[in-house]
Formats: structure tokens, C-alpha cells, sequence
């Protein structure tokens, strides 16, 4: 197992204050009879356990909760086993007493034994159920034990298990059937589970751990903001001057994924220490090529790590190939006929990357929305670029000159106002179906669009072969009398057989939003906007 960072606990922890407070209050809330199982999904490296760590580190001081912590990342059942019992009875006697660090679970069980007795004789009954080999009694027998200690000590017992998921691979018969059962009958245990594999995880989760008492709310944890990125960006550039502009950049282009950033902000720190105290253009894209093409670079082995892991699943199937179809927008069709494996392979190669997060799916459309995934793809994809062991240093100048490129075409992106922004966007639709707006819609292809400008917003006329729409472009947060003024507005346009579309990415009120829809209007907030410029763009200009 490769670690390419590590949890960031205490001071250092960033954000996600929201599901902080959502998971003391459900740990709060246990002590009272009322419990929220919490599941939190989201791609590799997101943060998760950064989260639970710091979660799990406030509860410390609370003399009535007990943590039991459990990361499963290449764990064996017995070996599971044997860390639930050291986390459990560590942490029950660091609340009684003063203890070292040992690791040793004979040692550990001789220190409880006279305080928790019969947990103790169950811990041991476990280890003996392992000697002897029937891991199905071991497996099923050591969830027993928060209950246990739960009744000998009093404590509220707080179960995280990170990556729960990889309980899939142990060796006993149908354990989230057994794990199911342990859940719903051990009401004084709040349990928190997290997963990598986000649709395997919510499968799990809505079919074999759908409980009538126990059942798990689900938390997307997503990337930061934009503007928790540029906060983020701000904390770490003591000292170091970054342009606006690159600072934009580098939220695009990073989507907001924490080790994104950190990568990056590393590189900024480290050639901060050799004088760089101001990152240009230039300088910044020669950081940003070496951690993305240089062999030693962490998000180039992480790239290229996970399309090995993919690969593992295809044999003689290049995914690489498959993916570079993919960083053009299109339906499973299109991309097929963009590759010559067949079918089934490519089925299982778009799955595989759906589960890792760099492939989104809305309603028929495939797309890589990891913008630096998809940059890296789309710069290595280049004839001159395919060697990944060697490097001559022209090839390595054209690396940095690639992402100075980007930058500036960013920078003429950040030039363009939003309503032309937005008129590029619609260009780009093709009749395809993409969810948003709670249902699958049908974007269409557009022939002729024209705009008019108004104070608060601007209306876009598009036709296409069968049918005319109107876009309101809404340029500050919508309120009751904007809606009315736009229905007044749009009676010049003879549009009662219009479809009509309102971008609020400036927000709306929720009354005004009501009376948007009671007149038949569709809704694309902010969230909706972005994933279109993800798909159709490959990075959100909306944080440009």
C-alpha cells in the first residue's frame, strides 16, 4: 500500500466543519437513546480520514464515549480482528488509567481483565475462535465486543471503521449479513463507517446494511469549495506572493481536492526555502510539470497507479487509450466507437473508473471531470509524450510549456464575461441527456442564439431544428420581483411555447424559486452549472 500523504489531525485539520459538527452531534446524541449511523463516502485521498481522525481525536476528552477506530485498508479478517481488539481495550483502559503505547494484546487483556472481566474472556475466546481457525465465530463474535464493554463500564461505544467496504474480501460467509445484525441489536453503539468506493459503498449500504433500527445516513464528502480553496491556498502561502490569477488557476485545475492542493502548495513551500518567495507563471509551470510528469512526481505515481490498478482487471486492453476517448464528452456509444476493445471491456474499465472517481456519469453522458486527471491524460496522450521512464530535456520543457499554455489560456478564459461563458457552454450541447434539475433532460444541439441584455440578467434565444428555448441569464441572486419581471420580459419573445431555462448561479430565494416553478421554469443553480462546464469544459470556469 502506497501512503502519498498522511492524515492531517489537530491545528492543521482544514474545513469540513459542517460534518465535524454532524458527527460530535450524533456522538453526543447516543449518550441521549437517540442514534444516527454515519456513513462517509467520497473519491481516494478526499480527506476521509483526515475527518475521522479529527473527529474521533475530539472525542477524547468525553469521559462517556468510548472510540474504537479500525482502518481496513489491506487487512485480512484475522488481522481485523486482532486490531478491533487492541483499539477497543487500549482506549478503554487510556480512559481508566495510565498506559503506554503497547501493542500487545496478551499484555493488553492481562491489564483490563479486572476492570472488564467479561470482555476479556470474549476478547480471549476470539483469539482462540482465530487459533482454531473458524474465522466465521471470530469475525461475528469480536463485533460483540463494544457491547461487552459497553455494559462493564458504562461507556458509549463510537465503532469507526475506515474503508469498510474491503470487508468484501474476508474470508467468511456473508459478512454484512452478520455485520447487519450486530448493528441493529447493539442500540448503545454508534457506529461510522467510511468508503473510497463510493457506488459500491451506497450498494452495500442500501441492500445489505438497510436496517429497520440502525440504518446509516449517507455524507458525500466532496472538494472543497472554491472558495475554501483559496482560504486553504491563503493558509499555506506564508510568506510566498501568488497572483489572483494563479490562485484562480490552481483552484480550477485542482477541482479543490485536498491532495491536490497540498501537492501543490508543497512544491510552492519547498522552492520557497531556495529563495522563491513569488510564484510567476513560469515558475508555477515548472512545479506543476514536475509533479504531474516527472517519474518521481507524487500525482504522476498516483495517476499512473491507479490506471495499473484498473489494468489489472483487462488484460491486454490499454486503458490508457480508453481514457484519452474519454476526455471528449459522449455517450457509451460514442466512446466505443472511439476504441477498438469491445463492449464488455470497455464496460468494465468505465465501472473500475467510475468507482475511483475520475469518470462521471449524468443521465447518458460519460466525461473525466477530474480536471488535473484529465489534464495529465489529455498532455501524455501526445505522441512526443508517451515515454513515462525517461525523459530528455526537451521533452521535459515542453511538460512546463504545456501547463504555462493552460495557464494562459485561462487567463483569457477569466477575460470573458459570464453570459459569453455561458453562450460557449450551450455551443457545446448535442441533444444529449444529462441529469440536472432533478431528472434526466435533454440538452440541446443548438443552430442560431442571440442575447438581450438587461440590468439584472440576460436572455439568450436559442433554436434549434425542432424546437426554440430561452436561457435567463441571472446575474445576481433572484428574488419574487425578479421572476415576475423576468415573465413579463420573456412576453416580447412570443414564448408561450418556449422552454424556458433560468441559471441562477447567483443563488434564488426559495419563494421565488416556487413561483420560477409554478410557471413551468427550469432551475440550473451553481452546483448544476459547474458539473456542465466539468463535462463539456473539463474544469468549472465559473471559479475563473
Amino acid at each position: 500500500m502506497i501512503h502519498y500523504t498522511e492524515p492531517v489531525v489537530g491545528k492543521d485539520f482544514f474545513a469540513r466543519e459542517d460534518i465535524i459538527s454532524e458527527l460530535v452531534k450524533s456522538a453526543q446524541n447516543i449518550k441521549q437513546g437517540y442514534r444516527q449511523n454515519i456513513a462517509i463516502v467520497g473519491s481516494s485521498l478526499i480527506g476521509k480520514s483526515s475527518l475521522l481522525l479529527h473527529f474521533l481525536s475530539s472525542l477524547n476528552k468525553d469521559k462517556q464515549l468510548l472510540p474504537i477506530y479500525i482502518d481496513l485498508q489491506c487487512l485480512n479478517v484475522k488481522e481485523f480482528a486482532l486490531k478491533f481488539i487492541n483499539s477497543a481495550f487500549y482506549n478503554a483502559l487510556k480512559k481508566r488509567t495510565d498506559i503506554g503505547q503497547s501493542t500487545d494484546i496478551v499484555e493488553l487483556l492481562e491489564s483490563a481483565y479486572s476492570i472488564f472481566p467479561k470482555s476479556c474472556d470474549l476478547a480471549q475466546r476470539v483469539l482462540t475462535l482465530i487459533d482454531e481457525g473458524s474465522l466465521d465465530d471470530a469475525f461475528s463474535e469480536v463485533w460483540d465486543i463494544p457491547a461487552f464493554l459497553a455494559a462493564e463500564s458504562g461507556y458509549f461505544v463510537v465503532v469507526v471503521v475506515d474503508e469498510f467496504d474491503r470487508m468484501s474480501s474476508f474470508t467468511v460467509n456473508r459478512p454484512y449479513r452478520t455485520l447487519g445484525i450486530k448493528v441493529m441489536i447493539q442500540q448503545k453503539t454508534l457506529f461510522v463507517f467510511s468508503s473510497s468506493a463510493a457506488i459500491t459503498a451506497k450498494k452495500i449500504l442500501s441492500e445489505k446494511l438497510s436496517l429497520l433500527f440502525g440504518g446509516f445516513k449517507v455524507i458525500d464528502l466532496c472538494p472543497f469549495s472554491p472558495e475554501q480553496a483559496k482560504n486553504f491556498i491563503n493558509s499555506r502561502a506564508k510568506g510566498i506572493k501568488i497572483p489572483k490569477m494563479l490562485i484562480d488557476f490552481i483552484v480550477s485545475f485542482t477541482g479543490g481536492h485536498p491532495f491536490y492542493l497540498s501537492a501543490i502548495m508543497d512544491k510552492i513551500d519547498f522552492a520557497n526555502t531556495y529563495g522563491a518567495d513569488k510564484i510567476t507563471i513560469k515558475r508555477l509551470s515548472n512545479l506543476m510539470a514536475e509533479l504531474l510528469f516527472h517519474p518521481g512526481g507524487v500525482l504522476n505515481q498516483f495517476f499512473c497507479n491507479k490506471i495499473n490498478g484498473v489494468s489489472i482487471l483487462v488484460e491486454d486492453i490499454s486503458v490508457l487509450d480508453t481514457l484519452r476517448s474519454l476526455t471528449k464528452t459522449g455517450c457509451f456509444w460514442e466512446i466505443s466507437n472511439r476504441n477498438t476493445i469491445s463492449s464488455s471491456g470497455l464496460n468494465i474499465i468505465i465501472n473500475s473508473l467510475l468507482e475511483l472517481g475520475f469518470v462521471q456519469k449524468s443521465g447518458s453522458l460519460y466525461a473525466i471531470t477530474d480536471p488535473m486527471f484529465r489534464m495529465w491524460l489529455e498532455v501524455k496522450s501526445k505522441s512526443r509524450n508517451l515515454c513515462f521512464d525517461f525523459m530528455p530535456k526537451q521533452e521535459w520543457d515542453d511538460y512546463a510549456d504545456e501547463i504555462e499554455a493552460r495557464i494562459m489560456s485561462f487567463k483569457s478564459e477569466q477575460l470573458k464575461g459570464f453570459d459569453n461563458r455561458v453562450i460557449e457552454l450551450i455551443n457545446s450541447f448535442n441533444d444529449d441527456q444529462f441529469f440536472i434539475d432533478e431528472r434526466v433532460r435533454v440538452l440541446p444541439k443548438v443552430e442560431n442564439i442571440s442575447l438581450r441584455r438587461y440590468r439584472k440578467y440576460g436572455i439568450l434565444k436559442a433554436e434549434t431544428l425542432k424546437k426554440k428555448c430561452l436561457f435567463v441569464l441571472c446575474r445576481k441572486k433572484m428574488d419574487e420581483e425578479d421572476v415576475v419581471d423576468i415573465c413579463e420580459r420573456i412576453k416580447d419573445f412570443k414564448a408561450a411555447r418556449f422552454k424556458i431555462t433560468m441559471i441562477t448561479s447567483f443563488g434564488i430565494e426559495p419563494v421565488a424559486k416556487l413561483l420560477a416553478k409554478q410557471k413551468a421554469f427550469c432551475i440550473w443553480d451553481r452546483n448544476d452549472i459547474a458539473r456542465l462546464f466539468n463535462f463539456y469544459k473539463g474544469y468549472n470556469t465559473l471559479t475563473a
